[in-house]
C-alpha cells in the first residue's frame, strides 16, 4: 500500500456458494499483470467480466466463461476484471 498505489486485487467466498472470485481493479494508465491465487480447487478460473475487451467479450454468462490459462491475468490500463472458480470438481 502506498499514496500513489493505482490498483487491487482481492478474493472472496460467495456466500453459500462453492465459487471462488477474484476482482482486479486496475486504475492505472498502463496496463498491469496479476498473479492469480492459487486455490487448491483444480479447476481454471474463468473470465466473467472484462471492461478493457469489445463487446460481446467483456462479459459473459457464468456458463459460457471462458477458462484461463496460465497463473496470471493481463489488466489493461482502467479496467476490471472479475474471474471466478468453481471450489467443486
Amino acid at each position: 500500500w502506498s499514496d500513489c498505489s493505482h490498483s487491487i486485487a482481492l478474493s472472496a467466498q460467495l456466500s453459500g456458494e462453492p465459487v471462488l472470485v477474484h476482482v482486479i481493479l486496475n486504475a492505472y494508465w498502463n496496463s498491469l499483470n496479476f498473479e492469480l491465487p492459487e486455490t487448491k480447487a483444480h479447476n481454471p478460473w474463468r473470465r466473467w467480466i472484462d471492461t478493457a475487451l469489445e463487446p460481446p467479450n467483456d462479459i459473459f454468462e457464468w456458463q459460457m466463461s471462458p477458462s484461463i490459462l496460465g497463473a496470471s491475468y493481463p489488466a489493461q490500463g482502467r479496467s476490471v476484471i472479475v474471474l471466478f472458480k468453481d471450489l467443486v470438481p
